[in-house]
């Protein structure tokens, strides 16, 4: 979601431009929480030198969040987080009901090699998708 067709994109607490390989599925919230594990504002492309090293150099990732989702939104993040959440078995259906489809479209824009993801899917598709 947070690359071009190439696979590269922007770090989103520091800004560098690296190639998918260099970066995470970074979590403002961290994803123990998890009400907000797969939350699309919660989950930005980040470097591994910001995710790891710096553990997720917050300072900079909240104010991207702030920059564009707004500050309702890191409120409503840092709140919810301290909420008693427990998701059961329909939470997880749900997020992937929800995501395969724009997983699968994002596949095809992406020249690099996507073989192993198409595998995956497939396997999950057939697993968890079929009524």
């Amino acid at each position: 979601r947070d690359t071009n067709d190439e696979g590269s994109g922007c770090c989103c607490s520091s800004g560098r431009f690296c190639e998918w390989s260099s970066l995470d599925n970074g979590h403002y919230i961290p994803r123990g929480y998890m009400r907000y594990r797969y939350d699309e504002r919660n989950c930005n492309a980040q470097s591994k030198n910001d995710n790891g090293r710096l553990k997720g150099n917050i300072p900079e990732y909240r104010r991207f969040i702030i920059k564009t989702y707004g500050a309702q939104v890191e409120q409503e993040l840092f709140l919810g987080s301290k909420e008693y959440f427990k998701p059961d078995a329909n939470f997880y259906l749900d997020i992937i009901r929800k995501y395969l489809p724009n997983v699968k479209t994002m596949l095809k824009t992406k020249t690099f090699e996507t073989q192993n993801y198409w595998t995956n899917l497939n396997r999950i598709e057939r697993t968890y998708c079929n009524e």
